[in-house]
């Protein structure tokens, strides 16, 4: 299991949806809703959402220094102790951000990786 998404506490997350190129505005609307969705399954609770325009990729962080700087703030605004990207975050992403702002870093990957393992019943299903 992974901290941010334990059974045992409730964690209190923010969302961060990415808009990227033209015109992906409302593919990023509903990836977020579906990601809201599976975020709610795990039983975190959601306490805020943002959308990012993603213009090019931070080899560092994913996102630009900038938007960490506005993420950061919105994580100390609505008392978030967790942050579940809407994308797929490298190893290293997810540490530099992590480091950043201060909080559990998780991506879609692993909210669904999450579920599968908390209806998972017999022993193989856990393991995989």
């Amino acid at each position: 299991m992974y901290d941010l998404l334990n059974e045992e506490t409730t964690d209190h997350v923010l969302l961060v949806g990415l808009e990227e190129g033209r015109g992906a505005r409302r593919h990023a609307e509903v990836s977020l809703a579906e990601l809201r969705r599976l975020t709610e399954s795990t039983g975190a609770a959601i306490r805020g959402e943002t959308l990012i325009t993603l213009r090019h990729t931070n080899a560092s962080t994913f996102i630009s220094k900038g938007k960490v700087e506005e993420l950061k703030g919105a994580v100390e605004e609505v008392g978030a102790d967790g942050v579940v990207f809407d994308g797929e975050l490298s190893a290293t992403h997810q540490r530099n951000l992590e480091e950043a702002l201060g909080v559990r870093v998780v991506d879609r990957t692993l909210v669904i990786l999450d579920i599968f393992a908390r209806r998972a019943r017999s022993r193989e299903g856990k393991l995989q």
